[in-house]
């Protein structure tokens, strides 16, 4: 009660409906559509009252709520798409504490506050503006725009990526700062188990342990970011702590030597490494001499075979598989199951390790139709050392986004998940 769509026509401020829901998700899981695919454990929705909306699941998936509330499950109200069709040319209508005013290309977006909303007292801002940095800097090469737009006071808050943070803090003396965890994306590492050359598992690990995912996350990746498994998760404990990991999988080349020696495979090993390159064709040269560098160092004879993005898909991601060892961005993908089943998982869309373990398809399965939080942790704990026992995949750096802002800037604590924004209803100035 006390939702009300906002004041825009052709809605007009009238009450949100439970059928409003029915017919937004009935549309998005439309076959075909981008997003269809979070829809994937939904049977029928159906809107029994004005309050009530019944969804009912083909299978028992514990992230089904999740995948309601992404933020790509947008509501949008029936009479705007019967007005407008498509929405490209349509007005932003919603139920949120911003009111859209304009966009201009290459200029940004003008929020309002709406005075109707819903949670009292919110926005705590009287108008929001995103502002589009133009840049001459070509792609993943520090650019000092946003550095110059916030010193000189365009900007009160700014996402700063990892090429760009050491030039930042050099030319911005006074700055907060924080770093939000966002799971299910950045870059991650895969092992093609299907490949003559990592067909044993004691090769894979030997991969594992020659590489120091922290000395990347450093060196390459400014810190920006923190290694894992990749999957995305609930909370950030159901994944494994670092100390774990270090100790049993990664950073020993001296193990990974000895595991290579009782592998009974004549060395060096050839073994070609497929990465993604940035859309300018350039692979990050400081990621390629580390990774040459490491693998040798163990007994490997390694070759980077750079890839454009698109080539990365089809031969990595798609289902040819012509890879033995990959390294490039993770597949998208925003909740645990949809990771899981797809990655991981022997049927899955992408199957990424090409594997057949019965194993990890039972425990990806199980911990699927776990609606204890508890139990579905420990399930997730089984199946992350099961993947990294079998060195399948990845993520050495799990992405982060780094916001910086000025010092009167409160309440803001961002969080990117399920590509969330509310947190801007919750932010002020403490400015006289």
């Amino acid at each position: 009660r006390g939702v009300l769509w906002q004041d825009v026509a052709p809605v007009n401020g009238r009450p949100l409906l439970a059928s409003d829901l029915a017919y937004s998700y009935e549309r998005l899981r439309t076959t075909g559509w981008p997003n269809a695919s979070l829809f994937s454990s939904v049977g029928a929705i159906e809107a029994p009252d004005d309050r009530t909306l019944l969804v009912e699941l083909d299978v028992a998936d514990a992230d089904a709520i999740l995948s309601l509330a992404d933020g790509h499950s947008k509501i949008v109200a029936p009479e705007v798409v019967a007005q407008y069709g498509d929405l490209k040319d349509s007005p932003v209508v919603g139920t949120g504490p911003w009111i859209w005013q304009e966009t201009e290309a290459g200029a940004g977006t003008v929020l309002l506050r709406n005075p109707d909303y819903f949670e009292p007292g919110l926005p705590f801002l009287d108008e929001l503006r995103i502002a589009v940095i133009k840049s001459d800097a070509g792609p993943e090469q520090p650019d000092p725009s946003v550095a110059a737009a916030y010193a000189a006071g365009l900007v009160d808050v700014a996402s700063v990526p990892p090429e760009n943070w050491e030039a930042f803090r050099q030319a911005s003396p006074s700055f907060e700062s924080t770093v939000s965890r966002q799971s299910g994306s950045g870059m991650m590492m895969f092992m093609n188990s299907g490949a003559d050359a990592l067909e044993s598992q004691v090769v894979r690990q030997a991969v594992f342990r020659a590489i120091d995912p922290w000395d990347y996350l450093d060196t390459v990746w400014e810190g920006q970011g923190f290694a894992s498994l990749g999957v995305p998760v609930q909370r950030p404990d159901w994944l494994l702590e670092r100390v774990e990991l270090r100790q049993n999988y990664f950073a020993d080349p001296g193990r990974a030597r000895l595991l290579l020696a009782g592998s009974g495979v004549t060395l060096p090993i050839d073994l070609e490494v497929t990465v993604s390159t940035v859309p300018t064709g350039q692979m990050d040269p400081n990621l390629g001499d580390k990774l040459l560098e490491d693998l040798e160092a163990v007994g490997f004879n390694p070759t980077i075979r750079p890839m454009n993005l698109q080539q990365f898909d089809q031969l990595v991601i798609g289902p040819s598989k012509e890879f033995q060892f990959a390294v490039g961005p993770v597949p998208p993908t925003s909740t645990t199951n949809r990771f899981l089943f797809a990655l991981l998982h022997s049927e899955g869309k992408w199957n990424i390790a090409s594997h057949n373990d019965t194993g990890l398809d039972a425990l990806i399965e199980q911990q699927a139709a776990e609606f204890d939080s508890r139990r579905r942790q420990r399930r997730l704990s089984e199946i992350q050392h099961h993947v990294l026992d079998q060195a399948y995949l990845f993520s050495p750096v799990t992405a982060t986004s780094r916001w910086v802002f000025t010092g009167d800037l409160r309440g803001f604590m961002p969080n990117t998940a399920l590509s969330e924004y509310n947190y801007w209803s919750r932010v002020w100035l403490d400015r006289f």
